[in-house]
């Protein structure tokens, strides 16, 4: 049910071909692996749906790792949708006018563009390795030789971005307690206030239905 809510949710924003894109192939690569390897390697069980040779996919389980891979798709998908309808710095300044640490949100800010940047980033010093003589194909002994020098640049460089950042703001004053201004105001329309008023009921909801399997009151 929290699957096809977000899907839907992320086709009614239309957020378009890379959402789909994203959690198809995100389910296939975390969803897939745990039903096959449950399927396979159950412990104990005995009904035989689909026979491999030596090994055969059973009921059981695929019955436990099916909702353990539902669990996951639905949080990829709502990952997804959040990463793609909401800008990290309209985020940031939501989360300050309504009373949040600047510091918070600034490390907020951070966590959420920090994976589109290394990526880019790691496409740029792959480039430069490349053109300096770098063997980044080829046999995997190359490819593992090339690693670490990459790994180790890619880390340098997110420390230094981060810092750079750092003192950017503070050179404009972001932690110094006075009234700040925007250099634009976020508008909040109607359908937004509603859609934030249903979500957070749903998430209570979640919230309380999952205390509740938990003590065992209501079945889960």
């Amino acid at each position: 049910m929290l699957i096809v809510a977000y899907v839907a949710a992320g086709i009614f924003a239309r957020l378009g071909r890379p959402f789909v894109r994203s959690v198809v192939f995100g389910s296939l690569a975390l969803g897939g692996p745990i039903v096959l390897l449950n399927g396979l390697a159950f412990p104990g069980a005995r009904d035989i749906l689909v026979p491999l040779g030596p090994l055969a996919i059973t009921r059981e389980g695929f019955a436990f790792g099916l909702p353990i891979a539902g669990r996951l798709v639905a949080t990829l998908a709502a990952v997804t949708c959040f990463v793609l309808s909401t800008r990290p710095d309209d985020l940031m300044e939501a989360l300050i006018e309504r009373g949040a640490s600047p510091r918070i949100a600034f490390a907020l800010l951070v966590g959420l563009q920090a994976i589109p940047r290394l990526r880019r980033q790691a496409g740029r010093v792959v480039d430069g390795a490349q053109t300096r003589g770098l063997e980044t194909s080829g046999s995997l002994r190359a490819r593992a030789a090339a690693l670490g020098p990459i790994v180790g640049t890619l880390v340098v460089g997110a420390l230094l971005d981060v810092r750079d950042r750092t003192l950017a703001l503070e050179s404009r004053g972001f932690s110094s307690g006075a009234r700040r201004t925007a250099y634009r105001t976020l508008e909040s329309h109607a359908r937004d206030v509603l859609a934030t008023r249903v979500a957070s009921a749903l998430l209570v909801l979640l919230v309380v239905v999952a205390v509740l399997r938990v003590a065992r009151v209501v079945p889960g």
